[in-house]
């Protein structure tokens, strides 16, 4: 699957910047802010659009050698767009995304069908964790 939503830690230059724009109050959780060593972002149009829709959506962590990992954006609003980055198989800091941090505030789990699908033949354990928030919210 192409994805088209792409982040990349705000820390280091690349030399495509005008493909990226800061990403004010989403931030890398969990391991991904562990590999980066640094947990601000910037992201590229289609991330922009994506967190305004204000609902769960996949995306790639361009990483400093040029590699790609799968990462989950769990946005949600607290006064204004907000949201932490997961990489998908990160389950321990997906549930703490969701079910912890900023726990007062409702996060949207819908998810588009196709980035659904990709994301529960890949990573099965993330679909147990969105259908536990669900029931419990």
């Amino acid at each position: 699957m192409q994805i088209d939503s792409v982040v990349k830690c705000s820390n280091w230059d690349y030399s495509n910047e005008n493909d990226f724009m800061f990403m004010s109050q989403f931030y890398l959780h969990g391991k991904a802010e562990t590999l980066n060593e640094y947990d601000c972002v910037e992201a590229n149009i289609t991330a922009f659009s994506k967190a305004l829709r204000n609902h769960v959506f996949l995306t790639s962590i361009l990483m400093k050698d040029g590699s790609k990992l799968d990462a989950i954006v769990i946005p949600y609003f607290k006064c204004r767009p907000t949201g932490l980055i997961c990489l998908c198989d990160d389950y321990e800091n997906i549930k703490h995304a969701l079910f912890e941090y900023d726990n007062h505030c409702y996060k949207d789990t819908c998810i588009e069908e196709s980035e659904k699908q990709y994301l529960y033949e890949k990573y099965p354990e993330f679909q147990n964790i969105i259908r536990e928030y669900n029931y419990k919210h």
